[in-house]
């Protein structure tokens, strides 16, 4: 009986790390093609490519490929259409309410915390000009934010990593 017992759980650990080693190496193709296409400058392969990853990351639970290829796709769309960023990070919000796994809602968090700086610091000038609001309701439109705003976002995120 434990010889039985003992050869079932070797080939449960075999068919286990088999597949995974599966999963790694349809990963690893996809991200090559994303690299070819990144090589031939074509960003909406590029695009499509890591929609494609993060579906598949998003139905077999893989965080670690779905933030990877989320991070590419938005890369890209951003240089396509600037005003992406916005629903991008909208969505990136949502995702981390979401998550429920702890260290990959820091991870999300820990991101969104970076974002928000990145885009307070490249509209420094502008945010820096505008007069100061005492308005205790925030913007629905990240546009409209003042410093002090994105400040307390940024802190709020940070905190939440």
């Amino acid at each position: 009986m434990r010889v039985i017992q003992r050869i079932c759980s070797i080939l449960l650990l075999l068919v286990t790390f088999g597949a995974s080693a599966l999963y790694a190496q349809t990963y690893d193709k996809l991200w090559k093609q994303v690299e070819q296409a990144q090589k031939k400058s074509l960003p909406q392969t590029v695009i499509k490519l890591a929609d494609e990853i993060y579906r598949k990351g998003r139905q077999e639970q893989n965080a670690p490929q779905m933030l990877k290829a989320y991070i590419c796709r938005e890369t890209y769309q951003e240089g396509l259409t600037p005003d992406s960023l916005y629903s991008s990070l909208k969505y990136m919000e949502s995702w981390a309410q979401s998550e429920r796994n702890p260290v990959n809602k820091a991870i999300l968090h820990s991101l969104l915390a970076y974002e928000y700086a990145d885009l307070m610091r490249k509209n420094r000038r502008v945010l820096l000009s505008r007069t100061l609001l005492t308005v205790d309701e925030v913007p629905e439109d990240i546009r409209e934010w003042s410093i002090s705003q994105f400040v307390d976002k940024i802190d709020r995120c940070n905190r939440a990593s």
